[in-house]
């Protein structure tokens, strides 16, 4: 905003700079005909430097509108939205499921892996005395 301000302001002030410039060669000019013509020329000029301003003016207008608008829609909007908070705890809560899911299987895994050692400790045990038998 304050670069669209110092752009206008810069704008306005070269075409006040021309307008000087002609009004100083209008005035440097000593006949009648061509202070007529020439005077016709510095009022179109400040014509043409009116409509410009005119035109910049309503330009930066509704570029500082545009930008506060935004501004405030995001400084509203707040720094995260209650979706992705929702979305993020959902998702923990999946995450601790799948973990607790995970380690009951272990569990059951580990315990049948015991039991089957067991039995082939005892497959062991029973061989060994029958060879020790013989």
């Amino acid at each position: 905003l304050r670069l669209s301000a110092r752009t206008f302001k810069a704008e306005v002030e070269q075409a006040r700079g021309e307008i000087a410039a002609l009004v100083a060669r209008h005035k440097s000019r000593g006949t009648g005909l061509h202070r007529v013509e020439h005077t016709a020329q510095a009022a179109k000029a400040q014509r043409e430097v009116s409509d410009m301003t005119n035109q910049l003016l309503k330009k930066n207008a509704e570029t500082l509108k545009m930008a506060t608008v935004e501004t405030a829609r995001e400084s509203e909007r707040g720094i995260v939205d209650i979706e992705t908070l929702k979305q993020t705890n959902e998702t923990l809560i999946s995450t601790l499921d799948e973990v607790m899911r995970i380690q009951e299987e272990g569990r059951s895994k580990r315990k049948e892996a015991e039991a089957q050692l067991v039995q082939i400790e005892d497959a062991m045990r029973a061989k060994l005395l029958e060879m020790s038998r013989r």
